[in-house]
């Protein structure tokens, strides 16, 4: 089997990994300041806030965003964009309650307080603007505004991360407010060259984006569960070892997510993106997609499997040459995880699959699957107060959730 995929699939693939790879450079450069301004504790705070961004953002679209690669023309995406990024009121409104009642009684949830809390909105509000233009780039091939944005939100989120770290001020989580900042700069730029029309944004009333979320339930009634499942399951851990074995732990846990999100961000998510599109128009055509499903998947392993070899083998060493003597622990977790980073690598980008066509109820028992396994390891790691049960349950849940996903997502590409 020939593993060269055709020119048009490379372009469009290096484009976004090549910007991608940028904002990612930066992230790597500034790391090893952040972990000696900021300490593991602050990077637990600075965790719990991501997962948090995590879960909500995973409903706070209901998912309309996948609608926009699956219209059949423009001008129908353009109107699913819009409805994507004003689905987040459904989401603001409860929270906006939950707010009100931590600030009257002065409540911490989780470690989630008023301010956290009101950061957590203002994260949503920018992530729904940001993924419905990024899904309509992806639609209209514009992938030079896809990295360009992601670079400014890397370049600002560094500077206000970094300015407020070597600041006097200890009250104010600078890697929270710097994460928020590189958002609507993300956001703002998108905004900014996408250019919709005032005209034709006036075209379309909220009785317009009503029907149609209506006539597109498909989406939420099947995704906005199994992406919560999923995010959920992704990011219990991080709540469980804030609560229950410290903010160190979870900050190391972060601190790992982060790094191993780099080959991830600047390779798989830039073959996903791609791969996703180039599917969609297959079945479009009520074509097949099998052929470009097995050579993703190749080529995927071929890159992520040295990488993997590298973490299990060297990862302590190198976080604590890169990062400092506070984070050998990040290093142990990056180990011990090497083969989930394996799965992810490979499987993450080709279960977009999953999201195309009437694929979404799939998706769902995948998920259900995941949160079973995973909240009853977690659950027994808990009542056993053993972080390294917490790992296995996390490890083992993943790889079998990766397994089962890989072999529907194969099936469902003919």
């Amino acid at each position: 089997m020939r593993f060269d995929f055709n020119s048009r699939f490379v372009k469009q693939v290096s484009k976004l990994a090549s910007g991608t790879a940028l904002a990612q450079i930066i992230n790597i450069v500034t790391l090893p300041l952040l972990t000696r301004l900021y300490s593991p504790s602050d990077f637990g705070v600075f965790a719990v806030f991501l997962a948090s961004v995590a879960i909500l953002t995973s409903i706070s679209t209901l998912k309309y965003e996948n609608s926009i690669l699956d219209a059949g023309n423009n001008e129908l995406a353009k109107k699913c964009t819009q409805l994507t990024a004003a689905s987040c009121v459904l989401v603001l409104v409860p929270l906006i309650v939950v707010m009100s009642f931590l600030y009257k009684y002065n409540v911490n949830i989780f470690g989630l307080d008023f301010i956290m809390l009101l950061c957590v909105g203002l994260a949503i509000i920018a992530t729904n603007i940001f993924t419905s233009l990024y899904y309509w780039c992806n639609r209209t091939e514009k992938y030079g505004y896809m990295t360009k944005g992601r670079i400014y939100a890397a370049v600002s989120a560094a500077l206000v991360s970094i300015s407020i770290g070597l600041s006097p001020i200890e009250s104010v989580n600078g890697l929270v407010i710097g994460a928020l900042v590189g958002m609507f700069c993300n956001a703002l730029y998108l905004i900014i060259k996408v250019n919709f029309s005032i005209a034709s944004l006036a075209q379309t009333s909220i009785k317009d984006l009503i029907y149609l979320s209506i006539s597109l339930k498909r989406f939420p009634i099947y995704l906005v569960p199994s992406t919560l499942l999923d995010r959920v399951a992704s990011q219990v851990h991080i709540f469980v070892f804030s609560n229950f074995f410290g903010n160190s732990v979870a900050g190391a846990m972060g601190v790992y997510n982060r790094v191993i999100g780099l080959p991830v961000s600047i390779i798989g998510n830039a073959i996903g993106d791609v791969f996703k599109r180039e599917a969609s128009e297959l079945f479009r055509k009520e074509k097949s997609c099998r052929k470009l499903f097995i050579k993703t998947a190749i080529t995927l392993f071929i890159i992520g499997l040295p990488i993997t070899i590298t973490l299990f083998f060297f990862a302590p060493t190198i976080f604590v040459f890169v990062l400092g003597n506070e984070w050998l622990q990040a290093g142990e977790i990056a180990s011990f995880l090497a083969i989930n980073f394996l799965f992810a690598f490979v499987v993450s980008p080709l279960a977009g699959l999953l999201y195309l066509k009437q694929n979404q109820k799939y998706d769902f028992a995948i998920q259900v699957l995941l949160i079973t396994t995973l909240g009853s390891g977690m659950y027994f790691a808990v009542l056993r107060s053993s972080l390294e049960i917490a790992l296995y349950s996390y490890a083992l849940s993943f790889i079998l959730k990766y397994v089962v996903q890989f072999f529907a997502c194969y099936r469902l590409a003919k």
